[in-house]
């Protein structure tokens, strides 16, 4: 640091009647004017020798740094001469000592070290003003010494440094290749391959570690924190190692043990590898804070109880604490918001609503109708069955032991009925219900679409029932309570608020912001629904405060504001975070907190976007893909080496999860290359009977026969599958046979894998089933594309296999991942003609979109149902010839086999 001779110089005495400014020199600054409005300038700050200009009666100075330029005028000659060359003395002195600082400056952030994004700009402008300063400006009467001359060139080959970032960070790499290539040979059993080994040494501020499956993110995770220690570059108390759960911590820090003893490397201690989970309690111990865990944190019953009787007592506290939890036992729909009567119908296929009088109704709105009747003390027939003149709309409820009838509009405010739906033909048959009941003289109470919109039903029905002469008598609360006990509803309902719960905390979400994403979501009676839960959030706290403990997410986020607040101070200078595509809102925010505080940590994320699989536990994917928004600049290494699976299956994998615009690219090269498609698709058709199990267990017996030692994976979205697989299969020798559901499957492999469970419908892969609104819109926030977390599973269950990939689907009514691999480009290899397109053709029900005619086996016999039921009710016979369905078409029955 340069540091003037104090020195000060006034203006002269009309420069002081102007009120101009005085100079002084004070320790390494230059200091313009006087109190609040002095301007000050270090002497690092000058881009070019200050100048001192000579006019008749007084002088004037200029100063030069990079953000400005300043001039001070009617200052005396002699005393601004002294001042001035007392500044410029200084800078001649200190010029080498100057360059050679810079110099070595840029020697250890950019020679040998990685350059960090955050030196660049600094260092940048330091390299800059010295060559401005010392070259650009130097007057030739002054001339510096040759060490500095040679040492300011090499500094000018760099200026600006941002154009040679790049170069330097690659020559960097280059150097360190090659010195550390014994330790990267060896780190590892197997010698790293490039990328890994430029993963290991790159250390930008923030480095993103893209590793598809079987690239080896884990040897990296050792090899940076092996190589961290073994060059020096940090001490082990420096280093954090953050893993996704307790397995995963347990495995990385025995295996960087083993590494670290089989390699040499000395180190006193080991770096920390800890869970987000324990990382927080450390960080409050350490804080002073032990507060002790909530029983539910380990009792998941205790907390499906607490919230049970929770619920249970909510709504027995007041009248309209019930109304609103009956409004909220199911998601409101509007059929209004569907684009067809058939998607609408679809909907309704997948979601059952089931009244407290326990019959299973078409819509939200007879939902509310029913629960409505049967509170009011009202007994009812539901849809008692059309009246003898067919050409009348059937009607949906029938109040017992009379003539009064009610039937439900899907009309709006201006006769308008859902989108697809003729509203000519919808009127006309509307008139002619009404003419049929008058000229019976039944009473038609009738009921819209848009009274529900306007929060007017309960109130019209009120009135209208009356006027029929229906008398109203509300049931005893406790009975009520008593009937959802019975039918589950409290216990349904209270899971429901719990994994919207669990959400909100980790979305670290508050009433405003739950609103808002329940409206951006479209979800109907937002407000309401955000009240609600935020009530039940309040307390869930409350209960935790009675208990005197934390759950899991408070450890998080209390371990947050701990470092925020400076109670604890981080040490951290490297942290590496594993799976990171997985970590939730509240985890990163306490990532965040240790890079804020602490001394500049370099930040290692590896993950990988493809595999994405844990969203409905608060992964939030957005944090990868949209790295630079949430982190900042960074260093992006892709591993695309897979030495798991060969090259057939990581082609189709590939392509499959490519098919998602929204994720990185990567280009995955199997270290073992075939010629031949090793995924085959094969139909679940055994003897002519439909049964995955029997496939699978076929195919269990040939893997055997040719390959006794191999180890096999049977693998399902569902758990009740992988039990049907068991059960079957328990006659075979069970060694080296596994049942992994595709979830729990991630991180591990076996030679062989058969994948069950993919046929269209609820519980089929992709599941047609629609997730909760509600809870959709809690979680974080996912891309458009559609099944994407879905498609990223089907990922990861494929990528399981070393050697083959058995996947067994239903050839009647696939799904639409098999519909889709079955394209040429997918290269599968289709082992069973029954997923050909004409046979599948014969199978498709004509009278909904996404049906297909399944066998069934009924008192009867045999029949054929659509896939798509209850929303198509399309019910073909099965062809006496060829056993294939047969529909109606008004002149017979026609086979839709056109071999039959």
């Amino acid at each position: 640091m340069m540091v003037f001779q104090e020195s000060v110089c006034h203006p002269t005495l009309f420069g002081r009647l102007l009120g101009l400014k005085s100079v002084r020199l004070y320790h390494d600054t230059i200091v313009i004017g006087q109190g609040r409005n002095a301007v000050t300038l270090t002497a690092d700050e000058l881009s070019a020798l200050p100048e001192y200009k000579e006019g008749w009666f007084s002088a004037r100075w200029h100063i030069y740094s990079h953000a400005r330029e300043l001039t001070v005028r009617l200052l005396p000659k002699k005393m601004l001469a002294s001042l001035h060359q007392q500044v410029v003395k200084t800078l001649i002195e200190a010029a080498p000592q100057r360059i050679k600082q810079t110099h070595l400056q840029f020697i250890t952030q950019a020679g040998s070290s990685y350059l960090r994004d955050s030196h660049i700009a600094p260092l940048s402008a330091r390299i800059a003003q010295m060559v401005a300063l010392y070259s650009e400006t130097w007057p030739a009467d002054k001339p510096l010494d040759a060490a500095s001359i040679q040492t300011l060139h090499k500094l000018q080959q760099v200026n600006p440094l941002g154009h040679y970032a790049e170069a330097l960070r690659a020559r960097y790499e280059t150097l360190q290749l090659e010195a550390q290539r014994h330790f990267l040979d060896n780190v590892e059993a197997n010698p790293l391959t490039l990328a890994q080994r430029q993963a290991v040494i790159r250390n930008n501020d923030h480095n993103l570690v893209l590793a598809a499956a079987g690239t080896g993110k884990t040897s990296v995770m050792v090899g940076k924190a092996l190589s961290l220690l073994a060059t020096g570059q940090a001490h082990p108390s420096q280093i954090l190692i953050l893993a996704y759960n307790s397995a995963a911590a347990a495995e990385l820090k025995a295996r960087i043990q083993q590494r670290a003893t089989d390699t040499g490397v000395p180190c006193e201690g080991r770096p920390a590898v800890m869970t987000f989970h324990a990382l927080g309690r450390h960080i409050l111990h350490q804080s002073g804070i032990t507060p002790a865990l909530s029983v539910f944190t380990h009792n998941k019953q205790a907390l499906e109880e607490w919230a049970t009787e929770w619920l249970k007592q909510d709504i027995a506290h007041s009248d309209q604490q019930l109304h609103t939890f009956m409004q909220m036992l199911y998601q409101p729909v509007d059929p209004f918001r569907f684009d067809s009567p058939a998607h609408y119908e679809a909907y309704l296929r997948d979601t059952e609503y089931r009244s407290l009088q326990g019959e299973r109704v078409k819509g939200y709105q007879a939902l509310l109708i029913a629960n409505w009747l049967y509170m009011q003390g009202i007994d009812y027939t539901y849809a008692p069955g059309p009246p003898a003149n067919s050409a009348i709309a059937p009607v949906d409820f029938q109040i017992t032991g009379t003539q009064v009838y009610l039937v439900h509009h899907t009309l709006d405010r201006h006769q308008q009925p859902q989108p697809g739906v003729e509203k000519a033909a919808y009127l006309r048959l509307l008139s002619e219900t009404r003419k049929w009941y008058r000229a019976e003289q039944a009473t038609l109470i009738e009921t819209f679409h848009y009274q529900w919109s306007e929060g007017q039903l309960t109130s019209v029905l009120k009135t209208q029932l009356s006027k029929a002469g229906i008398r109203l008598q509300a049931r005893d609360k406790a009975d009520i309570i008593a009937r959802l006990e019975e039918q589950n509803a409290l216990e349904l309902a209270a899971q429901r608020f719990l994994s919207c719960l669990q959400a909100i905390r980790m979305e670290q979400l508050d009433e405003t912001a739950i609103a808002t994403r329940l409206q951006q979501h479209g979800v109907i009676n937002a407000e309401l629904y955000a009240q609600v839960l935020a009530h039940f959030h309040r307390a869930y706290q409350n209960e935790l405060s009675v208990q005197q403990a934390i759950d899991f997410d408070d450890m998080i986020s209390r371990a947050t504001t701990c470092v925020e607040n400076a109670q604890w101070k981080p040490g951290y200078r490297h942290i590496l975070v594993d799976e990171f595509q997985d970590i939730s809102t509240s985890r990163m925010a306490l990532l965040k907190s240790l890079l804020e505080q602490g001394p500049a940590p370099i930040l290692t994320a590896v993950g990988d976007d493809w595999q994405a699989i844990y969203r409905f536990s608060g992964g939030k994917l957005a944090l990868t893909t949209e790295f630079e928004r949430y982190v900042g600049s960074h260093t992006v290494t892709r591993l695309e080496k897979t030495f798991r699976y060969n090259s057939s299956i990581a082609h189709t994998a590939g392509q499959f999860v490519m098919a998602n615009p929204y994720q990185y690219k990567k280009r995955v090269d199997a270290h073992e290359q075939v010629d031949e498609a090793q995924i085959y698709l094969l139909d679940d058709l055994v003897y002519g009977q439909q049964d995955a199990t029997q496939r699978a267990k076929h195919i269990v017996a040939a893997i055997r026969k040719k390959s006794p030692g191999d180890s096999i994976a049977i693998m399902a979205r569902y758990r009740f599958l992988l039990e049907d697989a068991r059960t079957t299969l328990q006659p075979l020798s069970q060694d080296n046979l596994f049942y992994w559901t595709f979830h729990g499957a991630k991180g591990l492999e076996a030679d062989h894998c058969i994948l069950l469970g993919f046929n269209h419908g609820k519980l089929g892969f992709p599941s047609q089933n629609k997730a909760d609104i509600l809870l959709e819109a809690l979680l974080p926030a996912q891309d458009e594309f559609a099944y994407a977390e879905e498609r990223r599973l089907f990922y990861v269950a494929l990528t399981r296999a070393r050697h083959k990939c058995y996947i067994i689907a239903d050839p009647l009514a696939p799904s639409a991942f098999i519909t889709e691999l079955t394209e040429p480009s997918y290269q599968v290899n289709i082992a069973s003609d029954t997923f050909t397109e004409a046979f599948r053709a014969v199978y498709k029900c004509p009278s909904c979109d996404s049906g297909y005619y399944k066998k069934r086996k009924g008192q009867y016999g045999e029949y054929y149902q659509c896939s798509a039921q209850p929303g198509c009710s399309s019910k073909p016979r099965m062809c006496k010839t060829c056993s294939a369905p047969a529909i109606n078409t008004g002149n017979g029955w026609l086979c839709r086999n056109p071999a039959c």
